[in-house]
């Protein structure tokens, strides 16, 4: 009779393998991809990205604050207020700090996601 530690299954002792088109746990971690014959599936993260979805949504709200809020200033420049609102106020401090915020925002993401 084989001794105690080799009666358990594959999955138990963690050296399972891709077999029938399944993802299995192998003895470090999980595989990335699962093969179906000759096509590979990708994972969850890999369609996902997730490795870069932090420095995007950064970018994206730099450029946010930074558009936003330039197209604010460039407005009260022209003399307009928003639609429907009765009595706007035009705020210089607040229209440069959230400005900077969104510059800073932006090349941070910018220089992660492209380097």
């Amino acid at each position: 009779r084989a001794p105690r530690s080799e009666r358990h299954s594959d999955a138990v002792k963690g050296r399972a393998q891709v077999r029938g088109g399944r993802r299995c746990r192998s003895d470090s971690h999980f595989t990335h991809a699962v093969s179906l014959s000759s096509v590979i599936v990708p994972t969850v993260g890999d369609l996902l990205d997730f490795e870069n979805l932090l420095p995007q949504l950064i970018l994206g709200l730099g450029l946010a604050l930074l558009i936003g809020n330039g197209l604010a200033w460039q407005k009260n420049r022209r003399g307009k207020t928003p639609k429907g609102v009765e009595d706007a106020q035009y705020r210089p401090g607040r229209v440069a700090f959230l400005s900077v915020v969104g510059l800073v925002l932006s090349v941070w993401g910018a220089v992660t996601l492209f380097t």
